[in-house]
């Protein structure tokens, strides 16, 4: 009788431990389908999309909510159009789409068509949905195909692959850029690998959005406005060159700036608005003009610099975008980023175009672009003198900010002595932006090469040209930023091209 007692709490016991191990397994998989969720409210994310024509940063910011029965809407702000893009519109949005629905069952964005686009959260390992529909029957379907622990943002998360394969409408699965193609949903981060969305799914080649930063957690990339971008200290030393030519104009001349500026003396307001740096100044100029020919000048004195950061307010403004200068300066340049190789950009555009809702660039230029560094300061303008065959320039070379350097040093001396240095380079290159070719003109037979280069540093074009004119057939060349690099015997100088 004892035994046969024993034997029932044995089994009683080890019942009710396999129904607790149960409710355990079934709680966490609840858990695992349920706790997913696109998005969150107050959140601002970065993402990197790195292609073989441009490495960017896109963010996106869910600031306003508005609940519509058991549907929570999430709206965005708007942000600057890409590089590819010249006219900034008032309808324009985000890489995202304007909205994200959260629906019971659904996380639902939306295309540029308005055609919605649809996230199963919930989804178990396994199943699959109609991600998108299209108009002429097609579909693209996503299917939860693994789900792992990984890192995010160096913290562990559960994971959704989600893969995603197109279909005509019978079922039969058909070519599409988007085939094999893969996202990821992480527990409490979200989408952790995600497309663009405003053409989707009408794209040749998507490129993955990664993400870099999260600020609700802190956690990655983090934005950064006007304070951080002039936060300098004394012995801080800046380089810097200068360009201005337009050779089109009557009594044309070019002008080199070189410019040496080191921090001895930082003051700030009572109210923290206003910083002074006192520096000391080391500034050539040389200048070759038709008129009034060669001229040089150098100066050696100390400048004070007020700097009023509620006027920079542009750069607290999350309608501007963090931007990595691989793409966008010249490609000798040195890459700007103390603290990380990030940076605003704030783009100059012209005249409001009432029938278009457009602001659109001053005529005769491209818009203006100001690159601003965190603790850098102004990096690059590139600038419009009205003319396609214009050349104006500000560019950060050399920055040393403590034992941390960036960038290469101006060679004094090699500036002082060279007295050619304007005379040599009266070369204009146009048209700009480019479709079909691209000239240089020059006015010496001296020996150059002529190198033009894509974003990434690559050679696509090379010659030694033996006439004052030379046409390069670019029709082939994809749209993009390139680089014409003319190499002489005691210079190299370097063109940003737009396509």
């Amino acid at each position: 009788m004892l035994v046969y007692q024993e034997l029932i709490s044995f089994y009683t016991f080890t019942f009710m431990k396999f129904c607790l191990f149960l409710i355990c397994l079934l709680l966490s998989s609840i858990s695992i389908a349920q706790d997913y969720q696109c998005f969150y409210s107050n959140s601002s994310c970065f993402y990197s999309n790195s292609s073989i024509w441009e490495n960017y940063v896109v963010s996106v910011d869910f600031d306003s909510v508005v609940v519509n029965g058991a549907d929570t809407i999430l709206f965005n702000y708007r942000q600057l159009p890409t590089d590819n893009y010249w006219e900034l519109c008032f309808t324009d949005t985000t890489w995202l789409g304007p909205k994200l629905v959260l629906e019971p069952v659904w996380n639902v964005f939306f295309n540029a068509n308005g055609d919605s686009i649809k996230i199963k959260t919930d989804a178990v390992l396994g199943e699959t949905w109609k991600m998108h529909q299209q108009q002429n029957g097609q579909y693209i379907e996503a299917t939860v195909d693994t789900i792992i622990q990984d890192s995010v943002l160096k913290m562990l998360a559960n994971i959704k692959f989600i893969t995603l394969q197109a279909y005509n409408n019978i079922g039969d699965s058909v070519a599409n850029p988007y085939n094999s193609k893969t996202i990821k949903l992480s527990e409490d981060f979200g989408l952790i690998q995600f497309f663009d969305l405003i053409d989707f799914p009408d794209v040749s080649n998507p490129n993955s959005l990664t993400l870099i930063g999260l600020s609700n957690q802190n956690l990655g990339l983090q934005n950064f406005g006007a304070s951080e971008v002039f936060d300098f200290d004394v012995a801080d030393e800046f380089h810097y060159k200068i360009v201005s030519s337009n050779p089109l104009n009557p009594g044309w001349h070019t002008t080199y700036i070189y410019k040496l500026l080191t921090v001895i003396e930082k003051s700030v307001s009572a109210n923290l608005d206003t910083l002074w740096y006192t520096y000391s100044r080391k500034k050539y100029v040389s200048s070759n003009s038709e008129f009034l020919g060669y001229s040089t000048s150098t100066t050696i004195d100390t400048v004070i610099s007020e700097i009023v950061l509620s006027n920079y307010k542009n750069l607290d403004n999350r309608i501007l975008e963090p931007k990595n200068e691989q793409y966008g300066a010249p490609i000798n340049a040195f890459v700007p980023g103390f603290i990380d190789s990030y940076e605003k950009k704030s783009t100059n555009y012209g005249l409001i175009d009432t029938s278009s809702s457009c602001i659109i660039p001053i005529v005769g230029c491209v818009p203006s672009y100001y690159y601003y560094g965190k603790a850098l300061g102004l990096t690059y303008l590139d600038g419009c003198c009205q003319t396609s065959s214009c050349q104006e320039y500000t560019e950060l070379v050399y920055a040393k900010k403590g034992t941390i350097e960036y960038g290469t040093p101006l060679n004094w001396s090699a500036i002082l002595s060279t007295k050619e240095l304007v005379q040599k380079n009266s070369i204009q290159v146009f048209p700009n932006p480019f479709s079909e070719n691209v000239t240089i003109q020059r006015e010496s037979f001296e020996e150059i090469k002529i190198e033009l280069l894509n974003s990434l540093g690559q050679v696509v074009h090379s010659e030694h040209p033996k006439s004052l004119s030379t046409t390069i057939n670019t029709e082939q060349l994809p749209s993009g930023a390139y680089f014409l690099k003319v190499s002489s015997t005691n210079n190299i100088e370097t063109f940003k091209l737009i396509k």
